[in-house]
């Protein structure tokens, strides 16, 4: 243990990854902390995938928003994802520098960029699935399927 933003209290993410509890019990009986250490948990299984296609969790937040609906401008897909302009501009780079978007200025109003989910992005977007998929599916193999919706659907109303 570190210090830290909690007081004199850090705790050891790479701990919490690999199941170590950290060194107080109080700890585990908190539900922020079961969250924490689960959220901590998911992204370690998910990162092999996001790396092997060279994008970050944001930048995959934004090839699910296009595939979802694609061609948006670019200021309301920022807005609708909560990234802000500069950072959107960033993402969109990376990714249109891998080919997995395209940006094109809207033929209604040329201060506008629409953009587009590429086919290699529409593809490097369900590979990034499958795995998220699998990583779910691994860490979640304790629970029933009822369990597992119960946990979403508590999830959901948390983080409303």
């Amino acid at each position: 243990m570190k210090d830290g933003e909690f007081g004199r209290l850090k705790p050891d993410a790479d701990a919490w990854i690999h199941g170590k509890e950290p060194e107080f019990a109080a700890f585990r009986s908190f539900t922020g902390y079961q969250l924490h250490k689960a959220a901590l948990r998911f992204v370690d299984r998910q990162q092999p995938a996001l790396r092997e296609f060279g994008v970050g969790p944001a930048q995959y937040a934004v090839l699910l928003a296009l595939r979802e609906a694609d061609c948006p401008n670019q200021l309301s897909l920022g807005r609708d994802l909560s990234i802000d302009k500069a950072s959107m501009v960033r993402f969109l780079d990376g990714l249109e520098a891998q080919a997995y978007v395209r940006r094109a200025v809207s033929s209604l109003d040329r201060r506008q960029k629409l953009v587009h989910l590429t086919p290699e992005g529409r593809q490097v977007c369900d590979r990034i699935e499958a795995a998220y998929q699998a990583a779910e599916a691994e860490l979640l193999a304790d629970l029933s399927h009822a369990e597992r919706q119960t946990l979403l659907d508590l999830l959901k109303r948390i983080n409303r």
